[in-house]
């Protein structure tokens, strides 16, 4: 059994594709990154490793 790895279209990377990827990978680190950081940085350290 052999699979093609082939796709039916032509992919086209430009500068626009480069940029957005950019932006996306940004919203990405500071949505799942910073955000939690400043949360857990609030958080009373005693309390912090109570919970855990």
């Amino acid at each position: 059994m052999e699979y093609s790895l082939a796709v039916p279209f032509q992919a086209a990377y430009t500068s626009d594709t480069f940029i957005l990827i950019t932006i996306v990978a940004i919203l990405i680190e500071i949505l799942f990154g910073t955000y939690p950081a400043m949360r857990a940085a609030r958080l009373n350290p005693v309390e912090a490793i109570r919970r855990e």
